[in-house]
């Protein structure tokens, strides 16, 4: 048998009432007594046991010896065998229940060990397990998929190499392939009985065979499941499908949802194209509930961007001769939505607005451009008055809420890519100004159990984001010079560049200091790091400063170099 047919694997038991966990694997001794150690480091009153794991090519099983123990006694039996010596994994390892497999870190799993098999059977673990979510189901296909997950894939960790992980899994992938094929036998006779939206979405690899297509994909979807339906309704399960989708982990496979998404988009166009806007049932008001579900999918950024050809077909129905109504009710709606609560209320409200505001804003985007009669003035205005809440009282109270002086102003810099409207930014800089001036901001930066060059640094930190947070020249300069003036200020009352200046070493490169104070964005722009270049302008005029310079051939042109980006900032 060869080295690889065999791996270590360490256990911890952190005391008497509670069960061994497997916490690591490797393939080799020393880092798994490297493990060992470390985590009794960490919990010196813990036992923890490293395994020796032996591949049975004739059983297809691994079979342990125990090789070393560490730390504490415990009376507590180690990690559980069968009678055929077989390591069995703590059932609290990563699931007790079938509804655990379906969590983050169980997926991260199931598609780290199982990435081959998914790709060749064209499959993404959000198929494989809704696939098998229904209980019936795994009891008519016998399968014990719980104990195969936890034994073949989940014991397995990222300190395992790829040789070790395709052997864990063996078994796995047998079960999962009959588990498949059952799903696909019982789909084919129709035997699945009341699923919901959530679970058809994994019926994609068992229709994908017998027909050819995404478009056909997401039409015998459709079609299969609620077969009698208006346009109408068939347009309300698509956009149950989409929101589906949108709601896939994000660690799922990205080729499969975009694939299916973009099918869904297909199909949603062509039964806009085919429909008659004059005949029931979009006569009317029923011509509501298409504007709806237009407005419902495209809530989310992306599916908005996968719809622009499904918008720009309504476009061709809205000059069908219902255009004036259609106009009305679209733009109504549309202000409607944008307008929402009229205040804001509860812990975290504030985060939870900017949230909408980006949803919004990519909504009217693509809208804009699909719908060149959709940037209407009272939709601009609408908008203009939502984002203007953002500089109301309790906004501010409960975004600001917690945060320290220099947070709070990189927090408002962050606000003005939202706001829309003429003078919403130059109230949000008077309110930038307010702070700045305020108590609380000067006492935390004349705070002297912290040294005044550090201050300063930070002061340089917050001009920073003032320049980049997008304000009109007038009010960037002046916030800009208000911090410029509070860092100087610190600067000469303080004496804060007296060390540097009275050190005992060379003039050159106290001056050098200096300069890379101002070089190194450590001060901020304008008067303070003039203060600085002007100091060490005067050391370098010094007479033991220029003999410096001229014994060495090089400090002439460094010093050139480090004075050349002082200047641009000072």
């Amino acid at each position: 048998m060869s080295s690889t047919d065999c791996h270590y694997e360490v256990f911890a038991i952190d005391g008497a009432n509670t069960a061994w966990r497997l916490i690591g694997a490797s393939d080799g001794l020393d880092p798994a007594t490297e493990l060992a150690v470390d985590y009794m480091r960490r919990r010196p009153n813990s036992s923890v046991q490293i395994t020796r794991e032996t591949f049975c090519s004739e059983k297809r099983e691994f079979q342990s010896q125990l090789v070393r123990k560490f730390g504490a006694k415990v009376d507590q039996p180690g990690p559980a065998r069968s009678d055929n010596n077989t390591l069995e994994i703590s059932p609290d390892l990563m699931c007790a229940s079938v509804e655990d497999l379906y969590r983050p870190r169980a997926r991260r799993g199931i598609e780290h060990a199982l990435e081959p098999w998914l790709r060749r059977h064209k499959l993404c673990v959000a198929e494989l397990l809704y696939g098998v979510e229904n209980a019936s189901i795994l009891e008519r296909a016998q399968l014990d998929l719980r104990s195969a997950i936890q034994r073949g894939v989940l014991a397995v960790t990222p300190h395992s190499n790829s040789e070790t992980v395709a052997k864990r899994i063996k078994s796995l992938e047998q079960i999962v392939s009959r588990a498949i094929s059952r799903l696909r036998s019982l789909a084919r006779q129709n035997a699945i009985p009341d699923l919901s939206l959530v679970t058809w979405r994994s019926e994609i690899a068992a229709i994908a065979e017998e027909i050819d297509g995404p478009i056909r994909i997401a039409c015998a979807i459709v079609e299969r499941i609620r077969p009698a339906q208006t346009p109408v309704e068939r347009l309300e399960i698509l956009a149950a499908l989409f929101d589906d989708v949108a709601h896939w982990p994000i660690d799922e496979s990205k080729h499969a949802r975009d694939e299916f998404k973009s099918a869904l988009d297909m199909i949603t166009s062509e039964i806009l194209r085919t429909c008659n806007l004059s005949e029931p049932p979009f006569q009317g008001l029923a011509l509501v509930d298409v504007i709806d579900v237009f407005l419902h999918i495209v809530q989310d950024q992306d599916q908005a961007a996968s719809l622009l050809p499904a918008l720009s077909n309504l476009r061709v129905f809205v000059s069908a001769g219902l255009a004036p109504k259609t106009k009305r009710m679209l733009i109504e709606r549309v202000v409607s939505l944008i307008g929402g609560r009229q205040r804001l209320a509860g812990f975290g409200a504030a985060k939870l607005e900017i949230q909408r505001l980006r949803s919004i804003a990519a909504r009217l985007a693509v809208l804009t451009v699909t719908e060149e009669w959709l940037s209407e003035t009272q939709v601009r205005e609408a908008f203009i008055a939502r984002s203007a809440r953002l500089l109301s009282r309790d906004f501010l109270d409960d975004y600001l809420r917690g945060m320290n002086a220099s947070d709070a102003i990189s927090a408002l810099c962050n606000l003005v890519e939202h706001l829309v409207g003429e003078g919403a930014r130059e109230r949000l800089a008077k309110i930038l100004e307010q702070e700045i001036e305020g108590f609380g901001f000067k006492t935390t930066f004349r705070d002297l159990r912290t040294p005044p060059l550090r201050r300063v640094a930070e002061l340089a930190v917050i001009q920073r984001c003032i320049d980049n947070a997008g304000f009109v020249d007038r009010e960037r300069i002046s916030l800009m010079a208000a911090i410029d003036a509070f860092a100087l200020q610190i600067l000469e009352r303080e004496r804060a560049l007296d060390p540097i200046l009275n050190y005992a070493g060379s003039p050159l490169l106290r001056a050098q200091a200096l300069l890379q104070l101002t070089a190194r964005e450590r001060l901020p722009v304008g008067e303070s790091s003039r203060f600085a270049i002007e100091r060490a302008v005067g050391l370098l005029k010094t007479g033991e400063a220029a003999r410096e310079i001229n014994a060495d051939p090089n400090a002439k042109e460094n010093l050139r170099e480090v004075l050349t980006a002082a200047r641009a900032r000072g």
